[in-house]
């Protein structure tokens, strides 16, 4: 059963000088500073222009600390400590309470985005409005850098259940799922990330 509130990107959906640019927020669920560079270097090198950066800190005390990067453009960029460890579900949804984009993505420490991702993702979500998922595929590496799989099936209700059909990471989702009650479920310990997408699918 094919879902109009997931759609999968084409290359066809590329960002101009006409086209609005909305707010975009990216989260970043953050436990290893080490691993954080290489995130935000990729978001550094967006093509996109608008866009804030939301760095959850899941270890307790401080917020991360900022790795020293030439970041070569303006970045919006805030920090959210906690007094005590956090699981991932509660990271993610610590970042959701502060997005103010109309849109926004979820990453960990470690994840990238190729530059093209958000120029891409946004006009496709800005001309299918009943759409409040717009995807792309996303490659899982090996630790020597070799794809290992790839995700981004177009969506399934019923085997989206079963399978991780398409990568959260690889996802542009409009705000607007939190009115309709769609959050990270704190109970879960695996699987939290599939667990909100089948919560908007539904």
């Amino acid at each position: 059963m094919r879902d109009q509130r997931f759609c999968q990107a084409s290359r066809s959906g590329k960002i101009s000088h006409m086209t609005p640019q909305p707010l975009v927020s990216i989260i970043i669920r953050c436990s290893e500073r080490d691993k954080l560079a290489l995130t935000l270097a990729s978001i550094a090198q967006q093509e996109y222009p608008n866009i804030e950066v939301i760095i959850v800190g899941m270890t307790g005390g401080q917020a991360p600390e900022m790795p020293d990067l030439t970041w070569g453009r303006t970045l919006m960029l805030r920090t959210v400590a906690t007094d005590s460890p956090i699981s991932r579900p509660l990271a993610a949804q610590a970042g959701l309470d502060e997005c103010r984009g109309e849109f926004f993505c979820v990453l960990d420490e470690g994840d990238t985005l190729l530059a093209q991702h958000l120029s891409t993702l946004v006009p496709i979500a800005l001309s299918r409005m009943e759409a409040l998922v717009v995807h792309s595929r996303a490659n899982l590496l090996n630790a020597d850098g070799s794809v290992r799989k790839v995700l981004g099936s177009p969506l399934n209700r019923v085997l989206l259940y079963y399978a991780p059909l398409i990568s959260l990471q690889a996802c542009l989702i409009r705000n607007s799922v939190r009115e309709l009650g769609c959050g990270f479920d704190p109970a879960l310990l695996i699987a939290e990330d599939r667990d909100f997408l089948c919560q908007i699918a539904e």
